[in-house]
Order: C-alpha cells, then sequence, then structure tokens
C-alpha cells in the first residue's frame, strides 16, 4: 500500500482504502479504479492524499501491449508454445466433437497471439516461472485463458482486446508463484490464516505484472480482481457489479467453471453438466448472467452420440441439442428404466424435461 498526494493520480490507479468526506460519507470505494474525472473531482473536494495499491509513480500503460519488441529474427518460445498449443488443440467445444469452422478460426486466432506473446522475453519468463513453479497451477492458467477467449471471441473483441485479455488471463495467477508452494499443493483444510494469505496472491500478482513496463493496466488487474463476485462477495475489495473490471469478470467465470470440471487435489471432478448448472444458477450472483449466456452458447456439456443415463433409469444417445441449454441435449432412448431394450427409440429433449437430470455420461465406441 502506497501514500500518494492527489496532484501524483493518474488514471488507472487503484484505492487501497475507502475515501470519506467530512461528514463521513464514503465518497469513493476501496478497489476503485480513478478515471480522469475521480482525480478531478478529488482536487475540487480538497482531499489532500489517498493510499494505492500500487506505486504511484508509475505511469499507466498504453491500451496496446507495449513491451519492447524483441530483436529482429528473435522467435516465441517453443516449448511453451507447444505446451500452451497441446492444450489448445484438445480442447473441444463442439457438440459433435469435432472443430467447427468457428471453432477451427478461433484456434488460429490464439495461436496468433499466443504467438506475438511469447515473443516477448518478459511475457514468456513470466509464464516459464509459472511452469516450474507447480504444473497444476499452469495447466488451470492455460485452460482458463482458452475459455476467457471463447467469450471475448463470442461477445466479438478486436485483436487488441484479445491480446489483452489472453496475456491477462494467462498470467491471472502469477501471483500464486509468491506463496509457500506446501500451500498452493496443500490438501488438508485451510486454516482462516492460511487462506487470508493464500488470498494476497492476487495483490501480490498485480504488483508482479505491474512491474513490467508495458503490460497493459486492463491485462494486470485481471489478477487483482479475478476473486471478486458481482453480488461483491469476493475479495480482495468487495467490488460488485460492473465496477469489476469486464476481462476480471470473464476470467472469474472461467476460472471457477475449469476449477469444477477439473480434478483438484483434495477432490474429484464435478460433470461439465452440474458445472453449468451452478453457473446458471450464479448468474448475477457470483458471476456476470451474460457472460454466462456467452460462454454456454459455445460451450456444451456432451458431446453427439454420447451415451447417458438419466435419473428416470432410462438410457439415451445424444443426438442434438435443440436450444442454448449447454446441458439439455436431445437424446434418442435406446432402454427404459430397468434395461429394457427400445424396439423403436424415440427422441427425448431434456431442455423440456426439467426433472430428469444426467447422472452418466460416456463416449460411444
Amino acid at each position: 500500500m502506497f501514500e500518494c498526494t492527489i496532484k501524483n493520480l493518474k488514471e488507472g490507479d487503484v484505492l487501497a482504502r475507502p475515501i470519506t468526506g467530512r461528514n463521513g460519507v464514503t465518497i469513493l470505494e476501496q478497489g476503485t479504479v480513478l478515471s480522469k474525472r475521480y482525480i478531478k473531482r478529488l482536487l475540487e473536494l480538497g482531499i489532500p492524499m489517498v493510499y494505492l495499491v500500487n506505486e504511484p509513480s508509475r505511469p499507466v500503460p498504453a491500451p496496446k501491449l507495449a513491451l519492447a519488441r524483441p530483436e529482429s529474427g528473435h522467435r516465441s518460445q517453443p516449448f511453451l508454445f507447444n505446451e500452451l498449443n497441446k492444450r489448445l488443440d484438445a480442447a473441444k467445444f463442439c457438440p459433435n466433437g469435432q472443430d467447427s469452422a468457428q471453432d477451427q478460426r478461433f484456434k488460429r486466432r490464439y495461436k496468433r497471439i499466443l504467438s506475438e506473446l511469447l515473443s516477448h522475453p518478459e511475457v514468456a519468463a513470466l509464464l516459464q516461472r509459472l511452469y516450474e513453479f507447480d504444473s497444476y497451477v499452469f495447466d488451470h492458467s492455460a485452460s482458463v485463458s482458452i475459455m476467457s477467449a471463447i467469450i471475448g471471441d463470442e461477445w466479438g473483441y478486436t485483436e487488441d482486446k484479445m491480446l489483452e485479455l489472453i496475456l491477462g488471463s494467462l498470467l491471472f495467477d502469477i501471483g500464486m508463484t509468491s506463496m509457500p508452494l506446501s500451500l498452493v499443493q496443500s490438501c488438508e483444510k485451510l486454516s482462516e490464516k492460511d487462506k487470508l494469505q493464500l488470498q494476497a496472491h492476487t495483490t501480490a500478482g498485480f504488483d508482479m505484472l505491474r512491474e513490467i513496463s508495458g503490460i497493459p493496466f486492463s491485462s494486470a488487474i485481471i489478477s487483482l480482481s479475478h476473486h471478486e463476485r458481482y453480488d461483491g462477495s469476493g475479495y480482495p475489495f468487495g467490488r460488485k457489479g460492473p465496477a469489476i473490471p469486464e476481462y476480471a469478470r470473464i476470467v472469474a467465470l472461467a476460472d471457477n467453471y475449469n476449477a469444477l470440471v477439473s480434478p483438484r487435489r483434495y477432490r474429484s471432478s464435478y460433470k461439465a453438466d452440474e458445472a453449468m448448472e451452478f453457473l446458471l444458477a450464479s448468474g448475477n450472483y457470483y458471476f456476470d448472467a451474460d457472460l454466462v449466456q456467452l460462454f454456454l452458447k459455445r460451450v456444451k456439456a456432451f458431446p453427439v452420440s454420447s451415451v447417458l443415463t438419466l435419473s428416470s433409469g432410462q438410457t439415451g444417445i445424444v443426438k442434438c441439442y435443440s436450444s442454448s441449454i449447454a446441458h439439455r441435449p436431445v437424446v434418442q432412448i435406446i432402454k427404459e428404466a430397468g434395461g429394457k431394450d427400445v424396439r423403436a427409440p424415440y427422441e427425448l429433449d431434456l431442455a423440456s424435461s426439467s426433472t430428469i437430470t444426467v447422472l452418466h455420461a460416456a463416449t460411444q465406441n
């Protein structure tokens, strides 16, 4: 936390403490990202100084990636590119299990931006540090970045915005590398003291990224804000709704989805449809409901031809999706409850049968 006089404030600085007026009324809340209008108003009110999360003397980087260009002939780090590229190629979003034309275009776009980012030694060094620190944190960061970029792509982001989002989402958990490895890898229930220590990875990561001249502020603040929640129940500042930076809202959603569908050190993974049900139920509580809808337009729970065991006792094969509900496909029933074969298979639309849930899914041979 840093003291800063009002005259030395710059657009993009983040308040570490709330600002209150003489009457005790809060003027600006803790965690507010200062704009030119806010700074002008503070000058008018005669506020002498404030406390910032970031070091006040550092200028806010330009929106575009302003890192120093590598020397001519420098290539992106092949090892990191290959590792991240493998995870991208393995990602499947289309219900038929194959990449649609849209997904193929998205993957080409992601690879192009990834190559650009890895050509900057500072970015490559941070990703290398993440890889060497803990394989799970690296894998999780890679998956979160892909899922975040899917949302940005569906939202129609420009190349500049996609670059900022992919950069910030790849490094959103870089603060974990400053935490004790024993704490990060713990399989035990954490004490309140340990939880508070681990929560400090948000500010630590933000500080690390702000130390690198040229990383856009909009990318760096993802690290600080990805544990904020739409209803204000998150940390470190308890910011609400649109007050949470847009990229951070995207990464928060992708972070939670990937955490749910991936096995953790202390639990097995949740099913994809269970994770999607959680996201839908959390819209405008934990996450931005509009972003949830965008995400679920592109990611489906069950590929076509999956064999589903239903809570009704029936068995069916996924045929298609009749609606935008990503975890409620149309299935062709092949067995009734009790295992009796169906002579004439018929279709059941789970989007219209809310009382029936999926108990198990398997890929058809």
